[in-house]
């Protein structure tokens, strides 16, 4: 926070990009990633690892994206976006299941508070989703694989959320799976008319014909 003329700011959370062209990308257990802001947004961890020699991505570290104050959203104070994670990569991590590297990867991400967004590309294996996954943006891509939801995949919010889940070979969704989208604070403008657009949430899971 910056204090100017008995006027106080706060600045929004920082970026990291972690880019491995032909390698891999490790965090270390003991370490920490901390993109969280107070009256503020926080901020953004990108890391990509796609070369088909390497493309290990293996965070096991800290990762902090909390968020606190609310802003005027044309009306409605809403909360301020929390952090978010983009990965994109042949793999999770270069040992296990990679069903249970994406359990506790997000389980970490719960216990950081990085409910913005998460958005992961995923170029090599099928994922079971169990419970776990929350963010107000979702985005699950399983480039040359199958997908399959079992638990709860959780958008849901003061606002309303979207997800996506992308896959070659199949989705299939167990009696158990539960997509929730929904948002418990309507948006309205500065007359206290309901904003359609802001309070309808987006699920799209499908299936596309080539990878990226």
């Amino acid at each position: 926070a910056i204090t100017f003329n008995e006027v106080t700011k706060h600045g929004w959370g920082g970026d990291v990009t972690l880019d491995s062209r032909t390698g891999n990308i490790h965090q270390a257990a003991g370490s920490t990633i901390d993109l969280s802001a107070q009256y503020n947004q926080a901020g953004t961890l990108r890391a990509v690892a796609l070369d088909a020699a390497g493309g290990i991505v293996d965070l096991q570290g800290t990762l902090l994206g909390s968020s606190s104050g609310y802003y005027d959203a044309g009306g409605t104070l809403m909360p301020y976006l929390a952090g978010s994670v983009q990965i994109q990569a042949q793999r999770l991590g270069s040992s296990g299941a990679l069903d249970q590297q994406f359990a506790d990867l997000n389980s970490r991400l719960n216990v950081g508070q990085v409910f913005g967004a998460r958005s992961f590309q995923l170029k090599q294996g099928n994922l079971t989703i169990g419970n776990g996954l929350k963010a107000g943006n979702i985005s699950v891509s399983v480039d040359n694989g199958s997908l399959r939801v079992t638990g709860l995949v959780d958008a849901s919010g003061e606002r309303v959320g979207s997800m996506n889940l992308e896959r070659k070979h199949g989705l299939s969704m167990d009696g158990s799976a539960v997509l929730d989208g929904h948002g418990s604070k309507p948006r309205g403008d500065s007359y206290g008319n309901t904003i359609d657009s802001p309070n309808r949430a987006s699920v799209g899971p499908r299936a596309r014909d080539r990878p990226r």
